[in-house]
C-alpha cells in the first residue's frame, strides 16, 4: 500500500504562520496580508510589540512564530 510514496514536494508551498493567522481573520483583507509582510520585516516591530498589537486585533499568534520567520527558519523561507 505505501510503496509508491517519495518524499517530492514540488509544488507544495509552507505557510507562513505569521500571515496564515492574519488571512484567518474575518475581517483581513489583502491590504492586512500586505501591511503583515511589512511588519514582519519592520526591526522597529519586536515580537511581544507586534503580538500584544495582533492580540488587540483579535489575531492570536506566539512570539516564536514573529522569531522564526525574521530568522528565516519559518516554512515560507522553505518553499
Amino acid at each position: 500500500m505505501l510503496e509508491d510514496m517519495n518524499p517530492d514536494k514540488t509544488g507544495f508551498t509552507f505557510p507562513c504562520l505569521a500571515i496564515e493567522r492574519v488571512r484567518e481573520h474575518p475581517d483581513s483583507t489583502d491590504e492586512d496580508v500586505k501591511l503583515m509582510r511589512e511588519y514582519l520585516a519592520d526591526a522597529n516591530w519586536g515580537a511581544k510589540r507586534l503580538v500584544t498589537a495582533l492580540r488587540k486585533k483579535g489575531i492570536k499568534l506566539h512570539t516564536d512564530s514573529i522569531i522564526r520567520h525574521r530568522e528565516k527558519r519559518c516554512p515560507c523561507w522553505k518553499t
